[in-house]
Parts: structure tokens; sequence; C-alpha cells
């Protein structure tokens, strides 16, 4: 099974560990595309029973420069308080000008807002 970490275009942040725990329940190899969420969102690989992870150096982390960067801001837990404070503040910004949330809460992610 595949399924994406963070949507692109809907910011929908997918229980990645709930799934798998069920694939492995009946097991079922699990390959996570964590394009967009690597580096930015904590994953414990074990925890989530995934098989292969998928990402690259072009979005959370362009290597080199960006694991020097990581390490600088506390890594990917460091980096976690930063982008949650960002979207807090763009979350209270947004519904102060009058705009509501189309996702609930528990499925919204941190990294990308639409």
């Amino acid at each position: 099974m595949v399924t994406v970490h963070c949507e692109t275009t809907t910011g929908i942040l997918n229980p990645i560990e709930d799934f798998g725990v069920l694939l492995k329940k009946y097991g079922i190899q699990y390959i996570v595309d964590s394009m967009n969420a690597f580096g930015a969102v904590p994953v414990d690989l074990t925890s989530c029973h995934i098989d292969f992870l998928i990402s690259s150096s072009n979005k959370c982390l362009a290597f080199n420069k960006a694991l020097t960067e990581l390490k600088e801001e506390g890594g990917v837990e460091g980096r976690t308080i930063r982008y949650q404070a960002n979207f807090s503040i763009l979350k209270e910004g947004m519904s102060a000008l009058g705009f509501t949330e189309y996702l609930k809460d528990e499925h919204q992610g941190y990294i990308i807002n639409t």
C-alpha cells in the first residue's frame, strides 16, 4: 500500500502511523511518499511500520546545506516547533479576517495550508 504523508494541494497530513499499524496487522508492505513532509514532520519508521519512505532533497531538505540548517534549528523537532508556530499565526490571522477552514484540525498539516 502507498500513501502520501502530506498532500500538497490540500495540506492534509495523513495519519501514517495509524495506517502502518493496520497494514502491519495484515502483513501488507507500506510505502509512504513523504516528499513534502520529511524533514519537517517527525517520522518514526519503526512505530509507523514503514517499509519504504520516499523523499528528495528539493523540498524540506536540500541536503548538504539543509542538513546543516536542520541541525542548527534543533533537528526535525526544532523545525516542527517553528512550522507549527508559523501555522498558528497564519491560522489565527486568517480567522480574524473572517476566513473559515475547510479541513478539521485533525486532518490539517502545518507545513502546507490551503
